[in-house]
């Protein structure tokens, strides 16, 4: 998951409390977190030169318990605004509308279509036919978060798996698989569940034989 992380002021806090050892100690720290994949970039804004930190943890909690191991921060100098980002999901509209509400061109999946949607089924990726199965499972759905977390993948990664099934659905003239709600939810609507959840269990049940 990639986290921005911006410096905020500290009240109080003079110039000559970063000490030339404090802010020694806080270059090795942080390439300490660089070196090991954590801090990925590392910026200073131009007008007010303050930290800005670009990290990759497995969740938004890893990031504060990685940043209070700075010298900086141990000492109560700075501080910092967590912010964990998602990947845009506009990209989406190339392939197709997902989200509810919005006019909509190919057709919706129907029982009647099991042949068609066990090819769009046979050609997904195995992190493709993850999420989906995820999803198949969901009573809610989830967001991109949530899957990423499920499946220990970057949430970039989980958007990029729908990319291609979109396209698949969209030469078969029928509507992508998963939907997206306006709070940010990926579901699959009941009966494109009901057809595809069968077909996870087909899979599933050869995959054991």
């Amino acid at each position: 998951m990639k986290i921005l992380a911006l410096e905020k002021e500290v009240p109080g806090i003079t110039d000559e409390q970063f000490t030339g050892k404090l802010l020694k100690a806080e270059a090795r720290k942080a390439w300490e977190l660089y070196q090991s994949g954590i801090l990925r970039e590392l910026y200073f804004t131009a007008d007010t030169h303050e930290a800005v930190l670009m990290l990759e943890c497995d969740s938004a909690d890893e990031a504060p318990r990685k940043l209070a191991e700075l010298p900086l921060v141990k000492a109560g100098l700075i501080d910092f605004r967590i912010m964990p980002l998602i990947a845009y999901p506009g990209f989406e509209r190339l392939f197709g509308n997902s989200s509810e509400g919005e006019p909509e061109s190919e057709k919706d999946w129907k029982r009647d279509d099991l042949e068609m949607a066990r090819k769009v089924w046979g050609a997904l990726s195995p992190q493709a036919k993850q999420v989906y199965i995820l999803l198949l499972e969901s009573e809610n759905g989830m967001t991109l978060g949530e899957l990423a977390a499920k499946l220990n993948a970057d949430v970039n990664k989980i958007l990029g798996a729908f990319g291609s099934p979109a396209l698949l659905c969209k030469s078969h003239d029928r509507q992508r698989i998963e939907r997206r709600r306006s709070n940010g939810r990926y579901f699959i609507p009941p009966e494109t569940k009901e057809l595809f959840r069968q077909l996870a269990r087909d899979d599933a049940s050869q995959n054991s034989d």
